[in-house]
């Protein structure tokens, strides 16, 4: 920082007088990571004369040389971009055909599912004991915590379908009378009566899921809920060789402009 340049005038060091201690600071910084190894030096003057372009290169070696990597760039593009087992792989994928798991890909790093799956259950056990249930404030605090999140994980591993039928089954039981047009329902968990926000929260239920469960549970009891398109394509679905289109732009553009891994 040069405290001696045109735009820094005495008037404005006088109103900002903390710009010396900037600047002595800067300095010393300066002082601290400037390297004073001397191979160091010479490695990065080198680094700097090869990167830098030569005053003598002519102009036809430097066209030359865009050719070149012009014709690198489109012998990339003739090449082939998806191989056949990877087209079958995605054909698969898109009639909903299930893929065999490839046995030979590197185990899961043990210790960090392990330090997952601990964070997972502490944040758990910290909404047990934080969140304001209902009135009474004393539904989460009466169960057994180690218990509920036993049955937390263990709902959130189940698919779809069997989630659905076990919330059903659950709803079912816990139902009060033969009338499902006005439902109503006495929550239990373990033998212990809590409240609707409590059951959710051990259930894994978002308000949203809960409603749709018990609107399908008033009209059909414990049919198996069943989405309207299930076992079929949308019929706004894109066709497969669109999809393949657009799958080979995007690999080859990565392949091109060396797109990182995720």
């Amino acid at each position: 920082m040069d405290l001696t340049h045109t735009l820094v005038s005495s008037i404005f060091l006088e109103t900002h007088s903390e710009i010396y201690s900037l600047a002595k600071e800067f300095n010393q910084l300066k002082t601290s990571y400037q390297t004073s190894n001397d191979y160091e030096l010479e490695f990065k003057e080198k680094l700097e004369t090869e990167e830098s372009p030569s005053e003598n290169v002519e102009l036809s070696d430097v066209q030359d040389n865009k050719k070149m990597k012009d014709n690198e760039e489109i012998q990339q593009f003739d090449n082939q971009i998806i191989t056949p087992l990877q087209i079958e792989t995605f054909q698969r994928i898109f009639a909903q055909h299930p893929i065999e798991e490839n046995n030979e890909e590197p185990e899961v790093n043990e210790q960090l599912t392990t330090l997952l799956d601990q964070q997972e259950k502490d944040a758990f056990f910290l909404t047990l004991r934080t969140l304001i249930c209902c009135k009474t404030k004393k539904c989460l605090t009466k169960i057994d915590h180690e218990f509920a999140f036993q049955t937390f994980d263990n709902i959130r591993k189940l698919s779809k379908t069997e989630y659905n039928m076990v919330i059903l089954g659950m709803l079912h039981i816990m139902a009060r009378g033969k009338e499902t047009q006005y439902l109503t329902v006495k929550y239990t968990f373990n033998n212990s009566e809590i409240c609707e926000k409590a059951f959710q929260t051990i259930y894994s239920l978002s308000a949203k899921k809960w409603k749709t469960i018990r609107s399908h549970y008033q009209v059909n009891g414990i049919k198996p809920i069943v989405h309207a398109l299930s076992g079929r394509r949308s019929y706004h679905a894109l066709s497969f060789s669109t999809i393949l289109n657009v799958l080979t732009f995007i690999i080859n553009y990565a392949n091109c402009h060396g797109l990182p891994s995720p």
